[in-house]
Parts: C-alpha cells; structure tokens; sequence
C-alpha cells in the first residue's frame, strides 16, 4: 500500500543481481632485494619484480637506481643484475610499460650497500671489524651487520668471516 505496508499476498518483481568479476588491475612491485636489505658493495645485486597489465600485456620492466635506469626484462620472471654496487644507501624501483603504452612504477626499496666485512661502518674492513665479529660469533639468530652478520642470515658464523676475509683481502 502506499503507506509501505506489504502484505504477503503483495505481488513482488523478483530482482537478478549480476555478478561480474571486476577486471585484474595492473601492478608493478620490486620483490627482491626486500626493504631494508644490507648487501656487500662489489657484488652483484639481483633486483627482481613482478608485473601484470591487468588486461594489457606488459611489453617491459625497468629496474631503476634512483632516477638512473639499470636494466630492463621483457620477459617473467623480470629481473637484471646491478654490477659493482659501490657502498651507500639506494632506492631501487621498478617501471612496467604496458601494451597500451601506459607506465606504472612500484613502490621504492630502500637498501644499503656496504664494504664487506665493515661491520662499523667506517668504510673499510680493518680489525676492528674482526674484533665486533669475534665477539659475535656462535649467535644463532637475530644478527645484524652491526654485530657481524655480513650475508644477511640472521647469524653470525664462518660464512661471515669468509666475508670479513674477502673484505680484507679486498674483494
């Protein structure tokens, strides 16, 4: 009736409610190295990303240093190598490029590259690194490169002195 009541005898046009998927939205992430990551500088940094277009195809992803391109895949699983990574601290981002022409750059990763072996981060591997990583050595879990951890497991153990060596030997 118009006042809203509705009685069971009220005759009532059914609805069809469609379900529609909505279309996959494109994305561009920097998957490795994770934020925060401590490399050792001379080695090779792997950058990877993951892309999808949504609907379109991806053509390219960049990997980017800053402002500075350093590599390009066209290909899944996209990834490139940065050569020689000198000690400092990097953002590292990634720029898919579309079917459509369109771009989409991730989200920037921060990560620090230093001289191997320097555990206190005065620019050169000495003995004073030795003595930080001897006093830390056995830990089994929660190191930092502060406490002798040069490769990031978590530990601090004679993978890290083969570092600290390395480091010395300069290398």
């Amino acid at each position: 009736d118009e006042a809203g009541n509705y009685s069971a005898d009220s005759a009532a046009t059914p609805c069809v409610i469609e379900s529609r998927t909505p279309p996959p939205q494109p994305f561009v992430i920097v998957t490795s190295p994770t934020a925060g990551r401590v490399l050792p500088a001379g080695s090779g940094v792997v950058i990877e990303a993951a892309a999808s277009g949504g609907e379109q195809a991806v053509l390219k992803v960049e990997f980017l240093r800053g402002e500075t391109k350093i590599g390009e895949d066209t290909a899944a699983p996209y990834q490139c190598t940065w050569s020689g990574a000198a000690a400092g601290a990097y953002s590292l981002t990634a720029k898919a490029t579309f079917a459509d022409d369109t771009t989409m750059t991730s989200d920037a990763v921060a990560i620090e590259v230093r001289v191997r072996g320097d555990a206190n981060r005065d620019g050169k591997t000495d003995a004073a690194d030795y003595i930080v990583l001897k006093r830390n050595i056995g830990t089994a879990s929660g190191a930092t490169w502060a406490t002798g951890d040069f490769n990031g497991d978590g530990c601090v153990d004679m993978l890290d002195l083969a570092e600290l060596c390395q480091g010395l030997a300069g290398n």
